[in-house]
């Protein structure tokens, strides 16, 4: 099956997404920033003090501290009552990106909104306008964004995750004499960051239909200490593997990388990919029936998860929707099942596609539309 954008942009997002789960505070009261770590999805409540490429501080109570990588933090709240924060950070969790982007725009550009936010808090609302650019697929804006925040703050925590975006939109782009020097950079960051570095060579390979030689590059990430890497390394192969015609096989790497407990842009493609490969071997086993029935209910719920349960970026969500809607049109024309809901299922979840503001970036409007028009 044909792999699409969307399996490409989005698997540096779980990397990305350790800084974007953040919500801010709902009130102006005392600062009491929140950290979610990754394990136990143990909270803490505090005072963030730092937050740059030696990793995050927050004191605690009795004025004790803690400190902690990236690879540590699954969730990041920053208590932060600047007018156009909450706004932001709010409609991104709505995966309303432009709308996200326009509110942080607006306290971006007046210098007077940015003085009042806490100086350790600011390049992360640099970060989230550029997180907000790429997952509404404004890929020359996101870079852009990027490139202010570095400049702007080139020891914040955001940086190497800045550069992993740019790299992605390099890939997307075929810049591939962009990609280079973005690798370069991110290799001088440490272990973590080479590990980051070869999966994008694993990602530039697979683009220029270099299975074999991608896979390389991803087994290499996949050796690493960071395990969201490991995730993005695994699901990697899992679409090389996929591509190859190997469903099987593609279903039990994309699993193995849900198995690291990533985050939800991970788990996202993860399931989209097992939702795919359920497909995949249906068609080979040439099922029919209840036994179809089955396996398009169950390819359903993979997809369906990543719109419920893991907010995405634009392209995965457009996707999944759209192999959903596909899954809903097939079972309305098999035999008992005539008549019944799955039609409307499929053309509601068209329409989301062909209506709503998120996904008028992506190729999912017009093809919702063209199967719309088939439907009639």
């Amino acid at each position: 099956m044909k792999v699409s954008l969307w399996q490409r942009r989005a698997w540096i997002a779980p990397v990305v997404c350790v800084a974007l789960c953040a919500v801010a505070a709902h009130s102006a009261r005392a600062e009491a920033d929140k950290i979610t770590l990754v394990k136990n999805k143990e909270s803490i409540t505090g005072k963030i003090t730092k937050d740059d490429k030696d990793g995050l501080e927050i004191e605690v109570g009795g004025g004790a501290r803690r400190t902690f990588n990236s690879a540590e933090i699954a969730d990041l709240d920053w208590d932060v009552s600047t007018e156009g924060f909450h706004e932001g950070v709010n409609a991104f969790r709505a995966r309303a990106y432009s709308r996200a982007a326009d509110s942080l725009q607006g306290l971006i550009d007046q210098k007077e909104l940015m003085d009042q936010v806490r100086a350790v808090a600011r390049p992360y609302i640099l970060y989230l306008f550029a997180e907000c650019k790429f997952r509404g697929g404004n890929l020359a804006e996101a870079t852009v964004a990027y490139q202010h925040l570095i400049s702007a703050f080139p020891n914040s925590r955001y940086t190497p995750m800045a550069l992993t975006n740019m790299a992605d939109s390099a890939i997307q782009s075929k810049a591939f004499d962009k990609l280079t020097p973005i690798l370069t950079q991110l290799r001088t960051g440490g272990p973590d960051q080479k590990q980051l570095a070869d999966y994008f060579e694993g990602e530039a390979l697979f683009v220029q239909n270099k299975p074999a030689e991608a896979l390389k590059r991803y087994d290499n990430a996949a050796g690493g200490t960071v395990l969201r890497v490991k995730a993005m390394a695994l699901a990697g192969k899992a679409r090389c593997l996929f591509a190859a015609g190997d469903a099987g096989k593609a279903r039990d790497a994309a699993q193995s990388a849900l198995a690291l407990s990533p985050p939800d842009n991970i788990c996202a493609i993860a399931h989209t990919i097992v939702g795919d490969a359920i497909l995949a071997e249906a068609e080979s086993k040439k099922l029919a029936g209840a036994p179809l029935v089955d396996a398009l209910m169950d390819a359903i719920l993979e997809f369906l998860r990543v719109q419920t349960q893991y907010p995405s970026d634009a392209n995965t969500e457009g996707y999944a929707v759209l192999r959903a809607a596909e899954c809903f049109k097939r079972l309305s024309k098999l035999p008992g099942r005539t008549g019944g809901d799955d039609q409307t299922r499929a053309v509601a979840l068209l329409g989301r596609l062909s209506s709503e503001r998120r996904f008028a970036n992506t190729e999912y409007p017009n093809k919702a539309f063209k199967q719309l028009d088939e439907m009639k």
